[in-house]
């Protein structure tokens, strides 16, 4: 099939021939908030658990299944709903996702028992899955060549940048409100941008033209008109791509266009997620367990955070000149490098903040290229598809790293030990990424 006989083949000759206009922009930059409220969600549960914990009374052993709960729903909505994108559209899927991200915020706000707290949990991680992945795709399908790679970079910063943002809004709201204020405002939050989300996000015009519904020439006259862009009198004669259903897509990852890359875009994910998780999960302790004092291990946990704000921004940055892959892959093996220098040089105050910057740098810059990649190889027809199965199957590092790092920190290893673990996953993933060959 011809690429410029296709939906995306006309999109992208409309993108490559103007230049950057407010729409994208406004749409980017929505996205970045949205992704910001996921970012919230979690980290406001992490803040506030040992609080939710002591007010109903529940065990930590208890607690933990909060976490597990909140991963099976990201795995869920990443591969279920996210896919659904690819059939439904984006932008229903987006707003969908985001309107019961808010109603589960907002409730969890007034419980009262772990039961309702397990179900809002697993219901945020739904949202927080299809959001994700549907954002990556709509916002790639928005972007000319060049700039694909930097609008998933930027729209997936608003992650960690929203962590960030939660720890300091937290510092306010806790001592004085309690845990429960903290999950209203963000829930009231999440809706106000949910309304805005209605307003201001469109449906990808790859996916008006492939379902070539009844209103299709008027929906993208619509879009055309905000890109100020000419508009059509009739639609364009593209060759019509099979009318598919969750199951088909799923089958079509596997067809001889995708299959082997698939099979590393899954390894790679798995892989890194592994140990960034594991880093997530066990950095301060490990800090604190290798002698220093408790709040180095708290300032090398945000500093590591910073710097994978900064790492994201720069790959979205390089990656309008740079081979993506290559780039994404010395990023991996730049971080398994600074982890690995960790048995050899001693764990000092300095060494540490300055190392953990890096490693967050390259790590997180690294893995957020990953989704970035993953956008650009899928076609339209299966690209929300593509990221969420990867992402979903990925996440199953997110379990199995920490919990293999909780049986190392038990068993008394040093941090040298423990980091030079962490960057095996990492430096085998490397050898996946070269092999993509994507740009």
């Amino acid at each position: 099939m011809s690429s410029e006989n296709t939906a995306a083949g006309y999109t992208n000759n409309i993108l490559e021939n103007t230049s950057i206009k407010p729409q994208q922009i406004i749409l980017v930059a929505m996205c970045v908030l949205l992704n910001m409220i996921d970012g919230f969600d979690i980290t406001a549960m992490a803040i506030a658990v040992g609080l939710i914990g002591e007010e109903l009374s529940l065990y930590e052993s208890t607690l933990g299944v909060l976490f597990s709960s909140a991963l099976v729903g990201m795995m869920i909505g990443a591969m279920g709903i996210a896919s659904l994108s690819d059939i439904l559209g984006r932008r229903i899927v987006i707003i969908f996702s985001v309107i019961l991200m808010s109603i589960s915020v907002t409730l969890t706000g007034f419980v009262s028992d772990l039961t309702h707290l397990i179900i809002l949990r697993f219901i945020s991680g739904i949202a927080g899955g299809a959001l994700l992945a549907s954002q990556a795709a709509l916002v790639t399908e928005y972007s000319s060549t060049r700039f694909k790679a930097l609008s998933v970079c930027l729209v997936t910063a608003g992650y960690p940048l929203g962590a960030m943002l939660t720890g300091v809004l937290a510092g306010y709201i806790l001592p004085d409100f309690g845990w429960r204020v903290l999950f209203l405002f963000g829930g009231g939050l999440t809706l106000v941008l949910g309304v805005f989300a209605i307003i201001v996000i469109p449906e990808s015009i790859e996916f008006i033209l492939q379902k070539n519904k009844p209103n299709a020439l008027n929906d993208i006259n619509k879009i055309l008109k905000k890109l100020g862009v000419e508009t059509l009198s009739k639609l364009p004669d593209l060759e019509k791509m099979d009318n598919a259903n969750l199951l088909s897509n799923v089958k079509t990852l596997f067809s001889k266009d995708y299959r082997v890359n698939t099979i590393y875009l899954w390894f790679i994910f798995l892989l890194c997620f592994t140990s960034l998780y594991s880093l997530m999960s066990w950095l301060p302790q490990l800090v604190v367990l290798s002698g220093l004092d408790t709040n180095i291990g708290h300032m090398a946990f945000s500093i590591f955070n910073l710097g994978g704000v900064i790492g994201i921004l720069l790959l979205g940055v390089f990656s309008i000149q740079k081979y993506l892959s290559e780039l994404v892959g010395y990023f991996i093996l730049l971080s398994a490098f600074i982890m690995s220098s960790y048995i050899l040089l001693p764990v000092k105050g300095g060494f540490v903040i300055i190392s953990c910057f890096f490693i967050g740098l390259f790590l997180q810059g690294g893995f957020v290229g990953l989704y970035a990649i993953a956008s650009k190889y899928y076609s339209s027809n299966v690209k929300a598809t593509g990221i969420g199965w990867a992402i979903g199957l990925g996440r199953f590092g997110a379990v199995i790293g920490p919990a293999i790092a909780g049986f190392m920190v038990a068993a008394g290893l040093s941090m040298g030990v423990n980091m030079i673990i962490f960057s095996l996953p990492l430096l085998l993933s490397v050898f996946f990424i070269f092999a993509l060959k994507i740009r």
